[in-house]
């Protein structure tokens, strides 16, 4: 592990310094080239060719209602696709039509978190070798992303490696070799030497080498260092050459992974449950480590709620801990900072993000579920969706104020404008706030002048602005369920609505979150992960913590990566663009010593939140 006054240093590429300042700032558009529309934008569009095709004769009647499906997966309006799917004549579709629909019902399958049926629709298809390139590419990524969802890495790489070729922007092969890398992630340590024995290209098996070097030697950053420079050797020419840095430099004298970890938490008082929560989902991590290792560490736990912080930290220190987890405030972080007190490698579980670099402890490493990221990347994801005008609804609060700012500032930055904000103090307020922002108001009051004007009655139907295209959410789910209805009773039901994790309980109620079906939001794999290893940390957790689980499930995601992180900094540090697949999103360490979450997107249908697929690079070739 990182040692206290021995580091790892290495020179960066300057792309990879771009990438730690902000790897979220980049969007999923610019990533894979794919231009998501809105649900309103593709049914609109959807209905164009419709219409075309009711006037046309086969096979252009076929090619329309295709292109309209195309449309509508865009904006993920599967039901509607798979409606459109349904009524097109098989017996009329020439052979090329007939791959294109194979392809887009495979599409709509993955869509809706049908992986299986995905990989049986692309199986009745020719040989994917046979088919055009273009077809080749969508074929291929399709493959891919089903093959990841069912637990299938090492297929998921086979068909990644054979589009690489197929790609035709730079953007859209390394967001494809990041795909390829966090398949390997989940191959075992035990099963990687067999699976590059048996590897079909030596791309592949270049991957997976790198991948077993990555996890055998993570704990070890000289050894790791000398097998990656053996490794650059033995591949030149390999694609994850160019995602490396350049040069590295070590000292010779570093210390291994950590035997003795303390945990500083406030277990008692007003944190004390959420503290609780995070101390279960770090020792859930520690049992699934003893399981597969012998040299698990001891943990002692230190409750900062009973003693001050800085007199448990040195405490820790003096009892032998060569890693400390926490604190968990903001506070006792900065009293640390302030007293400094951090002189062993320390992963504390918050953030002070106005810190300036030279005041950052060369030990601290900050982790924290910060809302602001969770505001940038609805930022980005709204903005790659084509959206321009935003209106923001958030708290009138601390807390809404800086979510709302972290929004602008990404938004801003991207080419957007924000129209207005609310800011909601009570729920008994939101709909005369809702009604003013929408400016419904004056849509009304001038149908009355008009009315005056003329001396007659008018019969017109209210309108609200049209100068927002977008709304950013920050609310509960109470409260959501309160706005959604609001913005549909004010003429704004067909706005797209992106919003924090925060609108959701992190539990399905099907019943109750109907009134939210439509918004998007982004949250953790904790939460929305459909993969095995997600589904057994859940139901391991639920089992021993059902009440505290249902209450606090992302702080046991916290608690679970920040053990996990222990393991990871050497590699993270070395392998600054591939990232580590988490609990709580897919984890950075950026320049500053900051755990950068990338997140998953959902959106709510009926009452239940769908994960929203990304990487589609085929859309415009179908």
């Amino acid at each position: 592990m990182i040692r206290t006054t021995r580091k790892i240093f290495f020179t960066l590429t300057i792309s990879t310094i771009l990438l730690l300042a902000g790897c979220a700032n980049m969007t999923s558009q610019q990533q894979t080239g794919r231009h998501v529309i809105s649900s309103n934008a593709a049914n609109q569009s959807a209905a164009q060719y419709l219409a075309l095709a009711d006037r046309a004769q086969s096979p252009q009647k076929e090619a329309y209602q295709l292109q309209a499906v195309d449309k509508l997966l865009q904006g993920n309006v599967t039901d509607r696709a798979q409606q459109v799917l349904n009524n097109i004549q098989q017996g009329t579709l020439t052979p090329d039509l007939t791959l294109q629909k194979d392809l887009l019902t495979a599409k709509v399958n993955l869509l809706d978190n049908r992986p299986n049926n995905t990989i049986n629709a692309l199986q009745t298809m020719p040989p994917v070798e046979q088919l055009p390139p273009n077809l080749q590419l969508s074929y291929r990524e399709l493959a891919a992303q089903a093959y990841a969802q069912i637990g299938k890495p090492i297929q998921s790489m086979q068909q990644r490696v054979a589009l690489s070729p197929l790609l035709a922007e730079p953007q859209q092969k390394e967001s494809n070799d990041l795909a390829i890398w966090q398949s390997a992630q989940q191959i075992p340590e035990q099963s990687l030497q067999h699976d590059i024995d048996a590897a079909n290209s030596s791309t592949l098996s270049g991957w997976l080498q790198l991948s077993y070097i990555a996890k055998i030697y993570a704990n070890n950053p000289q050894q790791l260092i000398e097998h990656i420079q053996a490794w650059q050797q033995a591949y030149p020419k390999h694609p994850a050459n160019t995602m490396l840095p350049r040069s590295y430099n070590v000292d010779t004298a570093l210390a291994q992974h950590p035997q003795h970890i303390a945990l500083l938490l406030p277990l008692h008082g007003q944190l004390g449950s959420s503290a609780q929560a995070i101390r279960n989902g770090f020792f859930t991590a520690y049992y699934q480590y003893r399981e597969k290792y012998q040299d698990a560490p001891t943990i002692t736990v230190y409750d900062t709620s009973k003693e001050g912080v800085n007199n448990a930290y040195q405490k820790a220190v003096k009892a032998g801990a060569n890693f400390v987890v926490g604190p968990l405030t903001k506070s006792n972080l900065q009293k640390l900072i302030d007293d400094s007190n951090i002189n062993v490698p320390t992963l504390a579980l918050n953030t002070l993000p106005n810190l300036s670099s030279h005041a950052i402890p060369s030990d601290l490493y900050q982790f924290g579920l910060l809302p602001q990221d969770e505001a940038q990347q609805a930022a980005s994801r709204a903005w790659q969706d084509g959206h321009s005008h935003a209106l923001i609804i958030v708290p009138d609060s601390e807390w809404g104020k800086n979510v709302a700012q972290a929004f602008t500032q990404q938004w801003l930055a991207l080419g957007g404008k924000v129209t207005t904000e609310i800011n909601y103090q009570t729920n008994s307020k939101l709909s005369t706030d809702i009604k003013q922002a929408l400016n419904v108001n004056q849509s009304q009051a001038r149908s009355k002048t008009i009315a005056k004007i003329i001396n007659a009655d008018v019969k017109a139907t209210p309108r609200r602005r049209q100068d927002v295209d977008m709304i950013f959410l920050a609310a509960s789910p109470q409260t959501a369920r309160q706005i959604m209805p609001l913005l549909r009773f004010y003429y704004a039901g067909r706005l797209p609505i992106y919003a924090t994790s925060m609108i959701y309980s992190g539990v399905p109620k099907a019943r109750t979150d109907r009134d939210l079906n439509g918004a998007r939001f982004a949250d953790m794999p904790l939460i929305l992960g459909k993969q095995a290893n997600f589904a057994k940390t859940r139901k391991d957790i639920v089992s021993l913590w059902p009440n505290s689980y249902s209450s606090y499930a992302r702080l046991y995601g916290l608690g679970l990566d920040a053990y996990n992180l222990i393991y990871q900094l050497n590699r993270m540090a070395l392998f600054p663009k591939f990232g580590v697949a988490g609990n709580t999103g897919k984890l950075f360490l950026t320049n500053n010593h900051h755990i950068y979450r990338q997140l998953e997107w959902a959106q709510f249908n009926g009452g239940v939140p769908r994960i929203l697929q990304v990487r589609q690079y085929g859309q415009n070739n179908l």
